[in-house]
């Protein structure tokens, strides 16, 4: 008798790998899917996210794709070959990914009315909570590994959205002037986590910690020196 064809993580997955994409997507019912501790597999198929399994060995079956098999009508029973991409999700939290303004912000002081550049830069970390919406709206039909150094491209824009709006309200409340920004980041940091929290929801993804190590004007830009004058 034939060997049931497995389909698992490589032995090389590593904490770093967020997403993972079995290499074939050519298919048989009467395979085993085996998906380790905090992992999901999901089928994606004709931009859609369709079956979920968690930790477990599971042989497909037509009963247990009903996703699948409502796409392309599989029947019962047999070792039908079919077609579907499977990605492997990585459910464990994404320590110490860091991010940063490559681009100034630009702030307008509410006080002195002087446009003022600011960079920032610190740590996050997340957790995919929705393997679908992360599957469909990060990974797409991305072929390979999706590490976490990839995603953080994706990931990082919001921050910069959160930051920038975090710092804008902050100084239209407290009206205080932008040099006075740094002593204040606990309290930015608290704005800037609900924000943020809201805005990787629409990823599929769950925001664990969010750090601001720095907050930090150019000493040599005009409008810093004018402020500071």
């Amino acid at each position: 008798m034939a060997l049931i064809d497995r389909i698992k993580t490589p032995p090389e997955w590593t904490p770093d790998v967020l997403v993972w994409k079995w290499p074939s997507d050519q298919l048989t019912l009467g395979a085993q899917l085996i998906v380790n501790e905090s992992q999901e597999a999901i089928f994606f198929k004709g931009g859609k996210a369709l079956d979920l399994f968690g930790p477990g060995t599971h042989t497909l079956s037509s009963g247990n794709i009903p996703l699948l098999q409502k796409l392309i009508n599989l029947p019962f029973g047999g070792q039908t070959p079919f077609s579907a991409e499977v990605y492997f999700v990585n459910k464990t939290v994404s320590f110490s990914q860091d991010w940063g303004t490559k681009t100034p912000i630009m702030l307008l002081d509410p006080r002195y009315r002087v446009t003022i550049p600011l960079r920032g830069y610190g740590q996050y970390a997340i957790r995919i909570e929705n393997s679908r919406e992360f599957v469909v709206q990060v990974v797409g039909a991305s072929q390979g590994a999706i590490a976490s150094t990839t995603a953080n491209s994706m990931l990082e824009s919001p921050i910069v959205t959160c930051i920038q709006q975090a710092f804008g309200d902050y100084l239209v409340h407290k009206r205080i002037t932008a040099l006075e920004l740094p002593a204040h980041t606990l309290s930015i940091v608290d704005h800037v986590i609900e924000l943020l929290r809201k805005s990787y929801r629409t990823f599929g993804v769950e925001l664990i910690n969010f750090t601001v190590e720095s907050i930090n004007f150019d000493p040599m830009d005009e409008s810093d020196a004018r402020l500071r004058g």
